[in-house]
């Protein structure tokens, strides 16, 4: 497995985000929260998102928070791969950091970060029907 984000992978638009937020599922592991949306409407597709919260003031912080939370996805997406059930779907996920992260600068949040985000693929393959 290759370890990029490309792309074609990256969700975008303000529409796109705000539909993915008002009708998708939504789990929560630590500082960050994941929001699902499934449709039938294309074949094979995984969009992903990624946002921090507003409560997050400064916005040199926010932008490292995403990062992080990009890099954690990357680096972990193949506990998350696409398999045989998701092949007739579209899926759109966005990741939103929050403000409950304490200190955004130091490595014990980034590390807070990460061990969320490999929670929340690791629930999401679980329930679209990969193996626990």
């Amino acid at each position: 497995m290759r370890y990029t984000l490309q792309k074609s992978e990256i969700l975008r638009g303000y529409r796109a985000f705000s539909r993915v937020l008002s009708h998708g599922r939504s789990l929560r592991s630590g500082p960050v929260r994941c929001f699902l949306l499934c449709n039938d409407e294309q074949r094979n597709t995984l969009l992903v998102g990624f946002s921090v919260s507003r409560g997050v003031r400064n916005a040199v912080d926010r932008n490292r928070i995403r990062r992080w939370m990009k890099e954690a996805y990357r680096k972990n997406k193949e506990l998350f791969a696409p398999r045989q059930g998701l092949t007739q779907k579209t899926v759109t996920i966005v990741f939103l950091g929050s403000a409950k992260i304490e200190n955004s600068r130091s490595a014990k949040a980034q590390k807070a970060i990460e061990q969320s985000m490999i929670s929340l693929l690791r629930e999401l393959h679980h329930q679209l029907g990969g193996t626990p």
